[in-house]
């Protein structure tokens, strides 16, 4: 890894990358202690797991549904009521009339079923559909819906399958209740559980230095109570390139799963590594880890850094974030684009009503056929944008934004490219050299 030279000058332009604390929250970063309230909001059903803040969400969308399910029949009824009243008025005969009278019951009649659906679900009703009968077409059978607003499996995981169910690890819940049950902590087993900290004064330990920057990334897994753990961390050098860091982390909790398909670690890691005393114990054992180099001057770079710093559970003023600049050149281009096209629109908008007034035409008239044109544009536009669409389709990682396509657009160079999900060393040596690369081309900017 080749060194970077520490200077004053370079060290105050990669300072000018720091971000403020409102931009980096604008794209999911702590930047303070959680309150009393926020940690509220974290207990978890005992039974799906959810946290009171995704059980708000989940009223707000079904209130959402059902105003607008009822918005609809409103509208409907006001539209049957209104032919009536139009027909009345023209003494129409009673047989034309029925015709859309019952139009309009018809649908009135589809929506009060919709409501009926939107309703059951709001209050929570316990039945559940039964699963559909499989067909020679489809020999496997379709998993019953489950209608349950707390949705869960009661039995334990044996050899990657559910003992209540004999469903895979990844089937959705084959069980439920009708209303949640909250696991009531107290604010200080919320807070030792989930609370952010600030880095301390920089104190040597065994000798060593505070690093000027580092770079950092991290992996994580998924434990039983459904939160994030940490299960791995890797630290580098933003100058010398080296590694000063590069460990597994055993979790202080029992782990669902380890999202091995991304983080690339495995529970066999995991033991091989705490059998060998390799491993750090835990989140706070990993920020120890880290404040041993590191205190609140040093400079953190990675990419989508906020993600590992929610991981450690810490807080840190001075973060560049290779993420946040390449966000904020494509919005630069993306604002510079449309004000083009807006400035070409003005333009043609402009030279049709010249060429109108040479023909003689009124400001209506020349409207009215940019309407009549504007119709089949409009169609074909639609086609387009389906295309679009179609194409917007990527696999997870792979947009610009990535730090894999970054560093292939950039550097010419290609990460990730392994089949054991990512290697948060490589990741952390990918940020650093993206970073150094967006500071020594401010043609970028």
């Amino acid at each position: 890894m080749k060194p970077i030279p520490q200077t004053r000058q370079y060290l105050a332009h990669l300072l000018t990358f720091v971000e403020s604390a409102d931009i980096l929250e604008t794209h999911g970063q702590i930047t303070q202690h959680l309150t009393d309230e926020q940690l509220l909001l974290k207990q978890r059903c005992s039974g799906c797991s959810k946290t009171v803040s995704q059980m708000k969400k989940d009223e707000a969308r079904e209130e959402k549904n059902r105003k607008r399910l009822e918005r609809k029949l409103l509208a409907v009824q006001d539209a049957a009521n209104m032919t009536r009243v139009e027909n009345e008025d023209e003494g129409a005969e009673t047989s034309t009339m029925a015709k859309p009278e019952e139009k309009g019951k018809e649908l009135e009649h589809k929506l009060l079923a919709e409501r009926h659906v939107a309703d059951f679900a709001a209050n929570r009703e316990s039945e559940s559909e039964a699963a559909f009968a499989s067909t020679t077409n489809k020999p496997e059978e379709k998993e019953p819906k489950n209608s349950y607003p707390c949705q869960f499996h009661p039995g334990a995981v044996v050899n990657k399958h559910w003992t209540c169910c004999s469903q895979h690890v990844a089937k959705k819940p084959c069980a439920g209740a009708n209303t949640h049950s909250l696991n009531r902590q107290s604010i200080y087993d919320l807070s030792s559980l989930y609370q952010f900290h600030a880095t301390p004064p920089f104190r040597s330990h065994r000798g060593s230095t505070m690093r000027a920057a580092v770079a950092l990334d991290c992996e994580m897994g998924t434990a039983e109570s459904g939160d994030v753990e940490l299960i791995r961390i890797s630290m580098v050098d933003y100058f010398t390139g080296e590694v000063l860091i590069n460990s597994l982390v055993q979790p202080n909790v029992r782990m669902a799963h380890l999202n091995t398909k991304y983080s690339g670690v495995t529970f066999a890691d995991l033991n091989s590594a705490r059998r060998a005393g390799k491993c750090l114990r835990g989140t706070e054992g990993a920020r120890r880890a880290v404040w041993n180099l590191v205190g609140p001057e040093t400079v953190v770079i990675g990419h989508g850094v906020g993600n590992d710093l929610r991981a450690l559970k810490w807080l840190h003023g001075r973060v560049v974030d290779s993420y946040v600049i390449e966000f904020k050149i494509m919005k630069r281009e993306e604002e510079e684009i449309k004000a083009r096209e807006e400035e070409e629109r003005k333009i043609q908008e402009e030279e049709k009503k010249k060429a109108g007034e040479a023909l003689g035409l009124s400001p209506v008239m020349i409207e009215e056929t940019d309407k009549e044109l504007g119709d089949g544009d409009a169609s074909k536009a639609g086609d387009v944008e389906g295309e679009v669409k179609e194409k917007k389709k990527k696999v997870k990682g792979s947009g610009r934004l990535s730090l894999k396509t970054m560093m292939r657009e950039c550097l010419g160079k290609e990460i990730q490219t392994g089949q054991r999900g990512h290697d948060s060393l490589e990741d952390a040596i990918a940020a650093r050299d993206l970073v150094h690369w967006l500071i020594t081309h401010p043609e970028r900017f």
